[in-house]
């Protein structure tokens, strides 16, 4: 037996349309060199939508977990037995996919201004958003790049993984899901749902080698922000032992003769929910704040989640700034909680507007 050695990279980059034809040429084209790095291509840069993962999950604290099927129908037993002949192959499939990876601006060093385009995202960081139903462009309220939902196109994904390469289309995020731990850095982990596998098609593929050159750059070289002085406000300003944001879209199947496998995947509605656990704040009598919110009954008397990881970059330093603002948090329930010897509670909300994809604003600056 002759052992070999492990490796593993993962790459996304948005589609321009869905189907095996739009996969993203750029990443179609991949063979000695995957770069990640952010800024102008015509200083020398190219960020072909590498993305740098989690060490906390993953295989070989990669940040990337999949598992790679066999879709297939069971054809009936031999005669009087209980034996089946092998089934009927219909498609390979990814059943099972998670990428888990720093949440946060480019880290691009901000030139002079700086301007908006010192905030534009890694291309692979603004796939996964478009997987999770979210668009990207200059930020109209300041400097800075404006992150909400739309309808985008699914994304490209390219993994290698100790000698196989997989290309795939269609990609969308079942989950994408973004942990704010204080006194560490946010991490989300998108669940991705695959439409279909571009690349191998059939039988017989070939081995393929890790490219040569891996460079991540400044996602290897400069710190993610901390979750720390975050000036979280619920109404009164108050921080948090925890919070988690989730993007659910639901996503369906639909039968198509005319799609790769038959089969085509479609978002049919989203959730997007908080869960939290914070202090209780008595400003103003609030102590009971929290479920005085069970109560309301007008879009008026909900109030803002919103809070900074980081600062806004100055000219000179690395964009790493992400603020979320949930506009109209409807809080669904509240438990108590004992945080230290400080009152607190646990609360679950989902996110709404009355103006369309107007619920979540991410920005980063």
């Amino acid at each position: 037996m002759a052992k070999f050695g492990f490796d593993v990279a993962a790459a996304f980059a948005p589609q321009t349309g869905e189907g095996q034809a739009n996969y993203d040429s750029v990443l179609d084209d991949i063979t000695t060199s995957l770069l990640g790095q952010p800024g102008d291509p015509n200083d020398g840069n190219q960020d072909d939508g590498l993305i740098l993962g989690d060490s906390g999950s993953g295989i070989g604290d990669s940040g990337l977990d999949f598992t790679v099927g066999r879709r297939r129908r069971v054809k009936a037993p031999v005669g009087s037995s209980d034996t089946r002949p092998i089934a009927d192959f219909l498609a390979a499939e990814i059943p099972s996919f998670s990428f888990s990876f720093p949440f946060c601006g480019s880290r691009k060093t901000t030139t002079g201004g700086p301007d908006d385009a010192d905030f534009v995202p890694l291309r692979g960081f603004e796939a996964i958003l478009n997987g999770a139903g979210m668009v990207v462009s200059d930020w109209v309220s300041g400097v800075g790049q404006s992150i909400i939902f739309g309808t985008p196109d699914p994304f490209s994904a390219l993994i290698y993984a100790s000698g196989l390469r997989l290309e795939l289309s269609d990609c969308r995020c079942s989950s994408l899901s973004i942990d704010f731990t204080p006194g560490s850095i946010a991490i989300a982990t998108a669940q991705i749902v695959v439409g279909s596998i571009k690349d191998p098609s059939a039988v017989g593929f070939a081995v393929a080698a890790l490219p040569s050159t891996l460079d991540y750059d400044v996602q290897a070289t400069v710190s993610a922000p901390v979750v720390e002085s975050v000036a979280n406000t619920w109404k009164n300003s108050r921080g948090f032992t925890s919070l988690v944001l989730t993007i659910t879209p639901n996503i369906i199947e639909l039968p198509d003769s005319n799609a790769t496998d038959g089969i085509i995947k479609e978002v049919d509605g989203r959730e997007t929910t908080i869960a939290l656990t914070l202090f209780a704040d008595d400003t103003s009598s609030d102590e009971v704040y929290e479920v005085d919110q069970l109560f309301s009954t007008s879009d008026s008397q909900f109030d803002a989640v919103s809070f900074t990881v980081g600062t806004a970059a100055a000219q000179g330093e690395p964009a790493l700034a992400l603020t979320v603002s949930a506009l109209k948090p409807e809080a669904i329930d509240v438990t108590p909680a004992k945080l230290g010897s400080k009152a607190g509670n646990t609360v679950n909300m989902v996110l709404g507007s009355g103006t369309a994809n107007q619920e979540l604003h991410l920005t980063l600056k």
